[in-house]
């Protein structure tokens, strides 16, 4: 990383010497004043009547210091806005990155910002999908329809939780699950469900649940206990050998080479390994690129739980190629209608000169919105489905 001029450090000092001390990890003074806002407004909401000026400046320097030594800031601030969620962050589980949608988006905020690309936009655009009814889903067992949502790999919740606030008002009957191997994620998960009062709701015949289990992705232990289909009578998709109706997933994918390399030295030193960078996995390895074997066991729970939509993050085009190529070739896939790439905002109009899809396996694939490939998404039904 090139070192700083002198002239830039020189500058932020005589606007604020806290902004100097920003500069090391903000690389530019505008982004340093902007986290220096942002700390400002996080130690002035926490600060009581009682607090003493001096005490509220020692914790801003302590937190400006924790931020220029590389710290995420997510880890600083504590929290991380996603769609209309505060997500707690706590060192040990990845971070959530967020996008805000445009203006004119149907479940978007009204207000604009560099759009990136991280999980929220996709999030956001299945919502929208699944509440303008766009995706033939729920299940309608002669009560009210019934969504069963299964988020794998689900760190904070962020994803599950999201997709839980947006659905409410469209689904008496929802499920929303989420599972992750790692303890820290699945307790943090837990803390945001309460922190952003998503509680279950019981209401009669229908029910409104969201919960986190601990499991590995990988094991098969977890299912009869994670899935409230399972133990649903005749009738129920889980009796049709439907379990779950939107799988999604947001696993591992860096591969070693490509986390030494490409990846900001402030997630490398402070964000799980674990999380990023895949580890082998006994009968996965070989049948695809290392960085891709939690795709290939993704495909496998599709095959096992049936679900009506899939949709998982992908580290670009070429390793969302890659993936659709893995399941063309896959069972799942056979009643799939839908097969796409979405990119970075997958609500929005392509600009000019983005591509507009990739052949794979001799099929055209199309991609969906503008910016780079960031996630698949299959559907499936046996009434067909479109988007």
């Amino acid at each position: 990383m090139p070192r700083l001029a002198p002239s830039l450090v020189q500058r932020a000092r005589r606007i604020s010497p806290l902004a100097a001390v920003l500069l090391p990890a903000c690389r530019d003074l505008p982004s340093a004043l902007n986290e220096l806002r942002w700390i400002r407004e996080q130690v002035s909401s926490r600060r009581t009547e009682t607090d003493a000026a001096s005490a509220a400046e020692q914790r801003l320097w302590r937190l400006c210091r924790r931020r220029g030594r590389g710290e995420p800031l997510q880890y600083v601030l504590g929290t991380q806005p996603f769609g209309d969620l505060e997500i707690k962050c706590r060192k040990g589980v990845l971070i959530p990155r967020f996008a805000l949608p445009p203006t004119d988006h149907p479940l978007g905020a009204a207000r604009l910002m560099r759009r990136r690309p991280e999980p929220e936009a996709y999030t956001l655009h299945l919502a929208y999908l699944l509440r303008e009814r766009l995706l033939p889903v729920a299940a309608d067992s002669g009560g009210p329809p019934t969504l069963r949502v299964l988020d794998l790999c689900t760190g904070t919740g962020c994803i599950a939780l999201l997709l839980y606030s947006l659905l409410r008002p469209l689904f008496p009957s929802l499920h929303v699950a989420g599972l992750d191997v790692s303890p820290d994620a699945v307790r943090l998960a837990r803390e945001n469900a309460a922190h952003n009062r998503l509680g279950s709701v019981p209401g009669g015949t229908a029910s409104q649940t969201v919960g986190f289990l601990r499991g590995d992705m990988f094991d098969d232990d977890w299912l009869p206990a994670f899935l409230p289909a399972a133990r649903d009578g005749p009738g129920t998709p889980a009796a049709r050998g439907r379990m779950v109706d939107v799988l999604t997933c947001n696993p591992p994918y860096i591969s070693l080479r490509g986390f030494a390399r490409d990846t900001a030295r402030s997630v490398r030193n402070y964000e799980p390994r674990l999380a990023q960078v895949p580890l082998p996995r006994a009968g996965y390895d070989g049948r695809c690129a290392s960085e891709d074997v939690f795709y290939a066991r993704l495909l496998d729970l599709g095959q096992k739980l049936g679900p009506r939509v899939l949709l998982c993050e992908v580290g670009g085009l070429e390793q969302a190629r890659r993936v659709v190529d893995m399941a063309l070739r896959h069972p799942f896939s056979r009643r799939a209608a839908v097969v796409e790439i979405w990119a970075d905002s997958p609500d929005v109009k392509r600009e000019a000169g983005e591509t507009a899809s990739v052949v794979v396996g001799g099929r055209e694939i199309p991609i969906r919105g503008s910016g780079h490939g960031r996630s698949v998404f299959i559907a499936c039904g046996d009434e067909g489905t479109s988007t």
